[in-house]
């Protein structure tokens, strides 16, 4: 016999913040991606306030705070990505689905030295020469 689960209570302001507070401690993140995963969680769990949500305000203060920096995710993103042997479509994509507007992909763009050893990467990698 199992006990069925009560649904989560409806969020408010103070719960939405902590949700995104929590969010961006956790996990390195774009705004872009904080963005989404608020909207997933007001679509779970609904809405409990007169006003309407402020996602992307709560986004906007979080950049302006400091907890979020969308250049600084690219980077590390892109390094990791070059470091597995990914080339720079591959890494370009995987910046655009998490939400890096392309000027910043194109400003981290790597040199031809981090091509390179991204391409020495995948040739290990796939046993090439």
């Amino acid at each position: 016999m199992t006990r069925a689960r009560r649904p989560p209570a409806p969020l408010d302001p103070t719960r939405l913040e902590e949700l995104a507070l929590a969010y961006v401690a956790r996990f390195a993140s774009s705004r872009a991606k904080l963005e989404a995963y608020l909207a997933r969680k007001l679509r779970e769990r609904g809405w409990d306030s007169a006003c309407p949500p402020q996602v992307a305000e709560l986004a906007e203060r979080f950049v302006a705070a400091g907890y979020i920096d969308d250049e600084a995710y690219a980077r590390s993103k892109a390094g990791s990505l070059m470091r597995r042997g990914y080339g720079m479509r591959r890494v370009g994509q995987a910046l655009g689905a998490a939400g890096i507007a392309s000027e910043v992909r194109e400003k981290i763009a790597p040199d031809e030295a981090e091509r390179r050893a991204a391409a020495l990467t995948l040739a290990r990698k796939r046993s090439f020469g």
